[in-house]
């Protein structure tokens, strides 16, 4: 499907732009005399979120015609590597809530656990899961658009990942690190968390054909674009502690350049379960709208 370089500069930009206006709207509602708590709001939570994060790039991408953009056809063994992609997230959430005193037959459903039994629990399950999902659909569609946005000189996608990825999964161990320490946790939990991203840098790696070239700008957009969702979702890019959203922040991205990755080498429904993995089991990691 062929595009304008400024037709994919703008979905790069608006694809995101949903999360941050979806925040921003429920936050904005929030404050108002009168806006209903407890299951009603979130449920109009969820209808926000569904229509911010899932509706929105969906619509982006049907209106250019590209259905790609929002998955394409299933190829063999995309789901199978999707699950073991998952595998380093679930085992490093496992692990550091069992390092922090979590039984295991708790600690092995990740957040899911930590919700009530009732109404409003389940009701936040499926607004984890949406956002999720968003996250998916976002960031395929960022990835799908940043060539043609971004073309110019190109490089191996394996040295990127490799250089950036690796990068980037440093600079998040290192502010994990930080993080649990000035939180009080133990360290390990930033060294549990940074061996995940490691590996599941190292697991897309070996997805990416020999020979496969993109520019920089393709190779890094999802996680440039992970990263300012972090600092800007919710309106809080000068609130709240700085670490915390770095460090989330670091971690969202490493993630999201392997889920671009995977979309630049067409093994675009593996990058499903990254999110997810890391919605239920690395507790914060995905901003939730409400």
């Amino acid at each position: 499907m062929w595009m304008t370089r400024g037709a994919a500069l703008s979905d790069v930009v608006l694809a995101p732009a949903g999360v941050v206006m979806g925040a921003g709207l429920v936050g904005i509602m929030q404050g108002v005399p009168g806006w209903p708590g407890g299951d009603v709001g979130q449920v109009v939570a969820l209808v926000i979120a569904i229509l911010a994060v899932v509706v929105w790039p969906t619509w982006l991408a049907r209106q250019r015609g590209d259905t790609r953009a929002t998955g394409g056809n299933l190829e063999a063994g995309d789901l199978s590597l999707a699950l073991v992609l998952g595998l380093p997230t679930i085992a490093a959430g496992v692990v550091a809530q069992l390092v922090q005193g979590l039984p295991l037959n708790r600690a092995i459903y990740g957040q899911l656990s930590q919700l009530p039994v009732s109404a409003f629990g389940l009701v936040r399950m499926v607004l984890v899961l949406v956002m999720a999902l968003g996250c998916f659909l976002v960031m395929v569609l960022v990835a799908r658009r940043a060539p043609t946005a971004f073309d110019g000189l190109g490089m191996s996608v394996t040295a990127g990942m490799r250089t950036y990825g690796l990068g980037l999964a440093g600079a998040a161990t290192i502010l994990q690190l930080l993080y649990a320490i000035g939180t009080n946790r133990p360290a390990v939990i930033g060294l549990l968390i940074g061996a995940a991203l490691a590996a599941t840098v190292l697991l897309v790696d070996r997805q990416v054909p020999a020979g496969l070239t993109a520019s920089r700008g393709a190779i890094i957009a999802t996680a440039v674009v992970a990263f300012a969702l972090w600092m800007l979702q919710g309106g809080l890019l000068f609130g709240g502690p700085l670490l915390p959203r770095l460090a989330l922040g670091a971690t969202a991205a490493t993630l999201a350049m392997c889920m671009g990755t995977l979309v630049l080498t067409g093994r675009t429904w593996a990058a499903l379960f990254v999110p997810v993995a890391a919605a239920i089991w690395l507790v914060g990691i995905l901003p939730v709208i409400g």
